[in-house]
C-alpha cells in the first residue's frame, strides 16, 4: 500500500511520546511492506533526518506555519484567538502550504490512504479526499487540559482554560468523525473517543517499542530515582513539581542518599532553580539513548497528575526490568497488573511509601521488574503495533469504497 503519512514535526530525534510512536508506526508500516511518503512540518528541531531514509520512499519538510511563542508574546497570541470557535492549537497549525502540498500529492493518484497526526493537521486535509484518511490520536487534548485546570488556582487562567477546553472538546470530536478511521493507544481512549465522536471508526493502535533493544541489566546502585519526559511538556514540569515538593521530602525522611535524576528536555534554568535550589536533582537534558540511564537506575518514577494516552516512559524501563512507582493516571490506559508488575500509588503519602518499600526490598524489585518485561514484550512489543496497524488498514481499505465523509469545517 502506498501511504501518505503527515505529522507535527519529525519523528527524529525522538524527543518525546509523539515522536517515537511516530516513528513506531513508520517501522511496523516499513515492516509490513507499505511504501511510506513523510509530508512533515520543520520548526527547526528536527536533526538526523537521514536516518528516517530506511523507513520511508520519500520525506518533505514544510516550514512551521508559526514558530513557538514565548512570555508576553505567547500571550498576546492566545487572547486573539478568543474569538475564534477553534482552539489556540489549530490557529498555529494552519497552513495553506500543507493543504497544497497534500492536495498535489493525492490529486495525482499516487496513494492508496493517508495517515494524519492528531487534530491540529487535519483542518489542512481538502473536505473531500480520494484515498482513506486515519487519524492518529496520540492523546485527548481537552482531558490534559481539565486535569490542570483542576490543579490551576489563577482565576485568569481558569477563565481562559475553560473556554480553551470547550473549544478543544468540540475540535476533538469534529475531527474524529471527520476521518475515515480513529486510531488511538488503548481501550480506555477508544472508549473515550466513542464517547466523544458516536459513529467514528476506532481502532487501538497500541504505543509500542522494540523489546529486543532493551537489554535488563543488574542494578547499578539502590538509591537512584529516574523520571524520564521533556521539560518543555507541562505535565511533566508538573509531575517534577509536585515530587519534588511532596514526594521526596517524604522519601528523604526515610531513605538516605538518594537521588532524584531527570532525563529529557532540559527546562529553563528558572525553573531548575525554582524545582531545585539545593541541588539535589540532576538533570542530564535529552539523550539520544535513555537506555543507559534507565539501566543504572533503580526505580523508574511516574507521578503525573496531568496526562491521556499512553506513556512510553513505563514501557522503556519495564522493557529493562527496572520496576516503576506511578499514579493511576501515569500508567492510564496501560494493562500492567498494580502489585505484581508495576507499583500505583495517588497521594503523596501513598506514593512515598511504594518508592521507600522497593528501595528496602532488592528481591520484590527484582520481581516487579521481570513481570513488567514479560508484560510490556507480550502487548507492546513492535509485534503487536504491526498486528494493529494490519488489521486497521485492512480494515479502513474494505470499507474505503463507500465510506467518504464531508470534511466541512469545524
Amino acid at each position: 500500500m502506498r501511504i501518505l503519512f503527515t505529522t507535527l514535526a519529525p519523528p527524529s530525534p525522538p524527543m518525546h511520546g509523539q515522536r517515537l510512536r511516530n516513528r513506531a508506526i513508520l517501522q511496523a508500516l516499513k515492516a509490513e511492506g507499505h511504501e511510506i511518503t513523510l509530508l512533515t512540518l520543520d520548526d527547526g528541531s528536527a536533526t538526523n533526518i537521514e536516518s528516517l531514509h530506511s523507513l520511508t520512499r520519500e520525506i518533505r519538510l514544510l516550514r512551521a506555519p508559526i514558530a513557538a511563542r514565548r512570555g508576553w508574546a505567547d500571550y498576546m497570541a492566545r487572547a486573539a484567538t478568543l474569538v475564534s470557535p477553534r482552539p489556540h492549537g489549530a490557529m498555529k497549525y494552519r497552513s495553506p502550504q500543507l493543504t497544497a502540498a497534500i492536495s498535489e500529492a493525492v490529486d495525482d493518484g499516487k496513494y492508496d490512504l493517508a495517515i494524519c497526526d492528531d487534530i491540529y493537521l487535519i483542518q489542512n486535509f481538502p473536505p473531500r479526499l480520494p484515498v482513506p484518511l486515519v487519524l492518529n490520536k496520540h492523546d485527548f487534548v481537552h482531558v490534559i487540559l481539565s486535569q490542570y485546570l483542576a490543579w490551576q488556582r489563577n482565576p485568569a487562567v481558569q477563565a481562559y482554560g475553560r473556554i480553551e477546553c470547550m473549544k478543544l472538546r468540540h475540535y476533538e470530536s469534529w475531527a474524529c468523525g471527520a476521518a475515515d478511521s480513529v486510531i488511538v493507544c488503548s481501550e480506555s481512549d477508544a472508549k473515550l473517543a466513542a464517547r466523544l465522536s458516536p459513529g467514528a471508526r476506532i481502532s487501538v493502535v497500541p504505543n509500542a517499542i522494540d523489546v529486543d533493544s532493551y537489554s535488563p541489566q543488574p542494578e547499578y546502585d539502590q538509591r537512584t530515582l529516574l523520571f524520564c519526559g521533556s521539560m518543555a511538556w507541562h505535565p511533566n514540569r508538573d509531575a517534577m513539581q509536585y515530587f519534588v515538593a511532596q514526594v521526596l521530602p517524604r522519601i528523604l525522611s526515610r531513605a538516605s542518599k538518594v537521588r532524584l535524576r531527570i532525563t529529557g528536555e532540559r527546562p529553563s534554568e528558572d525553573f531548575v532553580r525554582r524545582l531545585d535550589p539545593s541541588g539535589m536533582v540532576d538533570f542530564t537534558g535529552w539523550l539520544p539513548d535513555i537506555r543507559p540511564e534507565i539501566a543504572r537506575s533503580t526505580i523508574s518514577i511516574v507521578p503525573l497528575r496531568i496526562g491521556s494516552g499512553t506513556r512510553l516512559k513505563i514501557m522503556e524501563a519495564a522493557a529493562m526490568a527496572r520496576p516503576v512507582v506511578s499514579t493511576s493516571i501515569g500508567a492510564e490506559g496501560l494493562a500492567f497488573a498494580d502489585g505484581e508488575e508495576i507499583l500505583l500509588a495517588d497521594g503523596a503519602e501513598a506514593f512515598a511509601d511504594a518508592v521507600v518499600s522497593l528501595l528496602e526490598d532488592a528481591p520484590r524489585r527484582r520481581a516487579l521488574g521481570s513481570a513488567a518485561r514479560r508484560r510490556v514484550a507480550a502487548a507492546y512489543g513492535i509485534d503487536a503495533l504491526r498486528a494493529a496497524c494490519c488489521r486497521t488498514l485492512l480494515s479502513v481499505c474494505a470499507a474505503s469504497a463507500s465510506c467518504e465523509p464531508a470534511r466541512a469545517e469545524a
